[in-house]
């Protein structure tokens, strides 16, 4: 994911500028494309992954909004 595509959809949502970035990418080697983002309103908190999935469990968990 480029900067400008990130900044579009934290625009578009409307995320507050101070928002914790994290990734649930802890099993590579190496640096991995990120695909997917997940935000969560009440954490303030922006959650990559590498592609969002209606199966991810991020995609089911009510308190997580994927962005697209």
């Amino acid at each position: 994911m480029k900067l400008n595509t990130l900044l579009k959809l934290i625009n578009k949502h409307n995320i507050p500028d101070d928002v914790l970035l994290e990734s649930d990418s802890g099993w590579e080697c190496g640096a991995t494309d990120m695909d997917g983002v997940y935000y969560n309103r009440k954490l303030n908190v922006i959650i990559f992954t590498q592609d969002v999935s209606e199966s991810d469990y991020y995609f089911k968990n009510l308190d997580l909004e994927a962005l697209e």
